[in-house]
Formats: structure tokens, C-alpha cells, sequence
């Protein structure tokens, strides 16, 4: 575990190597939502309503907000997963 409480600080340490691990899985997440459902891996519009993968898509990014990590971009359809 990549965790650790330090309790002179009263605070929580997390390696860098542990939320670049957690940034690499959420963009795999993400990318295999679009393939199953047959969305782009490049960046695409989004239709309104939102589809349920890119509902699923958004609650990774909130996520990942939760944790501090920054994916580069506040919308699913913004990211381009083709290198990812």
C-alpha cells in the first residue's frame, strides 16, 4: 500500500507513483467505456442528455477530482484516449 499516516503531522502521505497508478486506470477505465459502447477515443461532442458511458465517464472524473488528480479536462468528451 502506497499509503501512509504520519502522525506527527496528523496527516495522510501519498506517493506520487500511487495517483500516476490511479490517473493510468481511470483513463484505461474510460477507455474501455468507449469502446464498448462504440464512442471515439478521440475527443468528441456530447449529446444531451448525457448516454449512461458518458454518466459513467463523468463519475471517474469526479473521482479522480476527489483524489487531486488533475485528468486535464472537467468533461469526459474532452479527453482524447487515443494514446492513452
Amino acid at each position: 500500500m502506497s499509503l501512509k499516516f504520519h502522525a506527527p503531522s496528523n496527516s495522510l502521505i501519498v506517493r506520487t507513483e500511487t495517483l500516476e497508478k490511479v490517473a493510468h486506470n481511470i483513463f484505461g477505465a474510460m477507455k474501455a467505456i468507449r469502446i464498448a459502447t462504440g464512442i471515439t477515443l478521440d475527443k468528441y461532442e456530447s449529446s444531451t442528455p448525457l448516454s449512461n458511458a458518458d454518466l459513467a465517464q463523468q463519475r471517474l472524473i469526479t473521482i479522480a477530482r476527489d483524489l487531486g488528480i488533475d485528468l486535464g479536462a472537467d468533461w469526459a468528451n474532452e479527453i482524447d484516449l487515443r494514446s492513452k
